[in-house]
């Protein structure tokens, strides 16, 4: 029987509280997570060396397999060499996310941020309400903007941390609901 789907609402409740509190959040290009070990990464780098000793401690997850691995195949030396290139792909991760936020920056003030937040696509020229010729999902340019600035040109005042989050959940409603409108079409 067809019907409503009380689950689909709640995934988009979801959905929407994420990208809201910044779980989840396309305009940056990657998880709210990676976000906090970069975060995390440069404050540490601001200790000296003790920082960079916590900056390795980071990369353990990554490093410590690699190492077991390189010293299975190749002993001691394998084993050094597999955690360096676990260390090595860890700081890769954290600043090509830096790399990511700066790109998408650079593209958003020379489009007056007028890019689609699924895909970071200039969408100036395009009617208010249209189909992203790059992703194929729907945008509201005027929702697009209000979004983007607000995560890359933050107002110098900003209100109480429930207002800002119930004002982020309100833009990216709309915003969902415009990206799954063309798919429903």
């Amino acid at each position: 029987m067809g019907g409503y789907d009380s689950g689909m609402k709640r995934r988009t409740k979801r959905e929407i509280s994420r990208l809201a509190r910044g779980v989840k959040d396309p305009r940056r290009g990657f998880s709210t997570a990676h976000g906090y070990v970069r975060k995390i990464v440069g404050i540490l780098l601001q200790l000296d060396a003790f920082g960079f000793v916590l900056v390795i401690l980071l990369a353990a997850p990554i490093s410590f397999p690699l190492g077991y691995l390189g010293g299975l195949m190749a002993g001691f030396k394998g084993q050094v060499i597999g955690a360096v290139v676990g260390m090595l792909i860890f700081v890769v991760w954290v600043f090509r996310a830096n790399v990511i936020m700066e790109q998408v920056k650079a593209a958003g003030k020379e489009h007056d941020f007028e890019l689609c937040l699924w895909c970071h696509f200039p969408i100036v020229g395009f009617p208010n309400r249209s189909r992203c010729p790059e992703c194929g999902k729907g945008f509201d340019r005027a929702i697009s903007q209000k979004l983007y600035k607000q995560q890359y040109e933050p107002r110098p005042y900003q209100p109480v941390r429930s207002v800002v989050l119930a004002r982020s959940a309100r833009l990216w409603a709309r915003a969902i609901r415009e990206r799954d409108r063309v798919r429903d079409e």
